[in-house]
């Protein structure tokens, strides 16, 4: 028991240490820059192609959101992804058409992959 005792106070004794040498270390710097919003990530997106990305929103976020990071605004014509309805790996998209059938409608992950297809060069905006 002495020797359980003895181990355990020296193991106090350490992490008290190192706890002190932290405090000192940190007292000698300067201060951390506040902690401010994820800076946006930005993505070229070229003309006429559908580009693989991630999506880095959060789980259930809206894809008209997505869409909406994409300058200029008209440049998506849809976004596809890749997933299994009915035991089957199909496509789901959304798109801006009025009356389109969007069955993509929103994100199922954070790192989501997808592609995004643009009419135009333009600019997606993602969270980081």
């Amino acid at each position: 028991m002495t020797f359980l005792v003895a181990h355990l106070r020296t193991g106090l004794l350490a992490v008290a240490g190192l706890l002190a040498l932290g405090g000192i270390w940190q007292g000698t710097h300067s201060a951390a820059a506040p902690v401010h919003a994820a800076a946006a990530d930005q993505v070229s997106l070229p003309a006429n192609l559908c580009s693989n990305l991630a999506l880095t929103w959060p789980t259930g976020t809206n894809v008209s959101v997505v869409a909406a990071a994409v300058t200029p605004a008209n440049a998506v014509e849809a976004i596809w992804k890749q997933s299994i309805v009915n035991d089957r790996q199909v496509f789901i998209a959304w798109s801006p058409l009025a009356g389109a059938p969007n069955d993509y409608t929103s994100t199922a992950s954070s790192l989501e992959a997808v592609f995004i297809c643009t009419k135009a060069a333009a600019t997606l905006e993602r969270p980081s």
